[in-house]
């Protein structure tokens, strides 16, 4: 019988031969071991990576909450700014509204503090010696041209524009098939590559000015910064100004043009003025505190031919009553101009476009029918010496600023008082997130009423 022999199977720690030997159990449980901590280590980093990603989403996610937070801030910071404005000017009494007035540039309006920020009123002072400063207050619109209510010599006049913007302007207010000279009709604007229709009527905003033909943006913004300064919530970037503050294509139209303004029809006592179109002799004479025969001639003068204009009472004479006798009294200009604050042709309550002569820049001054460069800087040096402005319109001949053909010219085109204001409110919060609101607001009625808004997003 033969011997079986069982062949030797070589297994982990083994060798052949006949000094193998079994392998020790330890070795495999530190392999065991060693595969269960690389598995543990690989696990640690990966939940460190998810950690720090988790710990990342979380801080954008928190910087941006606190962005929003300051974004909400900023803006309300801006409409308590609106609103301080508001209620400076429902506040506002004075006879005339000028530069002395408190809603123009007062320093209440600088960085106003708050718990949660700051707000300011900025509005650009583009005068001469004036230039890169900021002021902090509201701006008259009524010291703008106002694009609804100009004709086409004042257009003209803005040195800015030539004949055939002023026909475009026209052209665009108007309901109106043919298209005057060098401007346009709806025809061209629906022959464009992206066409779109002509307004037809009075233009809702300024900047709509871009829509029509001629009107570029360098046009509309001026070579002085303007688009920045508009543009960039900042009260440093809103004063800036590059350019020459007597030339319009340096200020833009943005800061020149309007498309609402109007004056209170009344006088310097608040009083509604007296409509010498309708007024019967009565009101004139206890009104204007003038003899009942220099009533009468008014009247009958007004019964002849319709007045056109306040001047027609030039020249009206009458014989007067007197302790000494007969009298002749003989209407004369500075009889006119002293009493023009009384006067009017209209009992409309509100009268659009005329230009505030204490307000309006050099250029604007200039787009004034019968106005020249004589008389503009003679108003400016006016206002800003010791006078401060003028109270009436009639002030501008009796204190020798213009002489009597150009008062003749430019008197019924001026005033001293308006109704309407642009607001511009910064509002910054604690974190520095700054929020701009730009508000117009029309001032006739009981209390300020807003009619034009847009906030920064």
């Amino acid at each position: 019988m033969s011997e079986r022999v069982t062949p030797l199977r070589r297994g982990w720690g083994e060798r052949a031969g006949p000094a193998a030997r079994s392998a020790p159990a330890w070795r495999g449980t530190v392999q065991r071991r060693g595969v269960a901590l690389l598995a543990v280590l690989w696990v640690v980093l990966v939940s460190g990576l998810v950690l720090m990603g988790v710990q990342q989403v979380a801080r954008v996610h928190m910087a941006g909450g606190s962005h929003q937070l300051g974004a909400v801030q900023a803006h309300w910071l801006a409409r308590a700014g609106v609103e301080h404005a508001m209620a400076e000017l429902a506040a506002d009494l004075s006879p005339a509204d000028s530069r002395l007035d408190y809603w123009w540039d007062d320093l209440t309006f600088e960085r106003v503090e708050s718990p949660v920020g700051t707000y300011s009123l900025v509005s650009p002072l583009y005068d001469v010696g004036q230039i890169g400063l900021p002021r902090y207050g509201v701006e008259d619109l009524a010291g703008r041209l106002n694009v609804n209510t100009a004709g086409r010599e004042q257009l003209e006049a803005l040195e800015s524009l030539d004949e055939m913007h002023a026909s475009a302007i026209l052209d665009w207010r108007e309901q109106t098939t043919e298209a005057r000279p060098g401007g346009a009709g709806p025809g061209y604007y629906q022959g464009l590559a992206i066409p779109y229709e002509i307004r037809g009527g009075e233009l809702q905003t300024l900047h709509e000015l871009l829509l029509v033909r001629g009107i570029d943006e360098e046009l509309f913004w001026g070579r002085g910064g303007g688009r920045e300064a508009m543009l960039y919530v900042s009260e440093t970037r809103a004063a800036h100004f590059a350019g020459d503050p007597r030339r319009a294509e340096d200020l833009g139209l943005w800061r020149l043009a309007t498309v609402r303004s109007s004056s209170p029809n009344v006088g310097a006592d608040g009083q509604q003025r007296l409509d010498l179109s309708e007024a019967s002799e009565t009101d004139i004479q206890s009104r204007l505190n003038i003899a009942p025969e220099l009533a009468e001639a008014i009247v009958e003068a007004r019964d002849d031919e319709d007045f056109d204009s306040l001047f027609d009472l030039e020249d009206i004479t009458a014989e007067v009553e007197t302790e000494r006798g007969v009298e002749r009294m003989e209407i004369d200009l500075e009889w006119i101009a002293g009493r023009w604050d009384d006067l009017a042709l209209s009992d409309d309550e509100h009268l659009p476009g005329r230009i505030n002569v204490n307000t309006a820049l050099w250029p604007v001054l200039l787009t004034v029918p019968g106005m020249d460069e004589a008389a503009a800087d003679a108003i400016i040096s006016h206002r800003e010496g010791g006078a401060g402005g003028f109270e009436s319109i009639g002030e501008l001949l009796l204190s020798a600023n213009i002489n009597e053909d150009v008062f003749r010219e430019v008197a019924e085109h001026l005033d001293v008082r308006s109704n309407t204001f642009r607001i511009t409110a910064v509002g910054t919060s604690n974190d520095g997130v700054q929020r701009q609101i730009i508000a117009e607001v029309d001032r006739s009625g009981d209390v300020p009423r807003l009619v034009y808004w847009y906030q920064s997003p």
